[in-house]
């Protein structure tokens, strides 16, 4: 399971970014998401898999869930359901990973039971 924001575990940052343009004030070790709720936003998705930039798409909806999982972003970031949303990127093999939103370190364990391939505290999408 990926951990991302514990304290006591070294993983990068993840950074808010609006438009294209942002990309360039992130560092080498940040990973860039935005949300998926307008076409400009599948633009961004575009770009940063065309440019092999490590990029997570924060999904609220089904659909959004599955057109951006079409275009591969390093993951799909949820915050409610996470057993629909695993067992979709499950069923068709998908190669995003699934992060689930979370705000406790115990939020952990039952996420874990539930077999979401990881989670991210809210703290860590700066």
């Amino acid at each position: 399971m990926l951990v991302f924001g514990y304290p006591h575990l070294s993983t990068p940052k993840f950074r808010h970014i609006r438009a294209i343009e942002d990309i360039a004030t992130s560092k080498n070790d940040e990973i860039v998401w935005f949300y998926a709720r307008e076409d400009r936003e599948f633009a961004l998705l575009k770009h940063c898999v065309r440019c092999e930039i490590a990029c997570a798409v924060r999904v609220e909806e089904i659909l959004d869930f599955v057109l951006c999982a079409s275009l591969k972003p390093t993951y799909l970031i949820i915050e409610s359901t996470p057993t629909i949303y695993q067992g979709i990127a499950e069923n068709y093999m998908l190669d995003s990973k699934v992060l689930c939103v979370i705000t406790h370190k115990e939020q952990i364990a039952t996420l874990a039971q539930e077999g979401v391939d990881g989670v991210v505290f809210s703290s860590w999408l700066v």
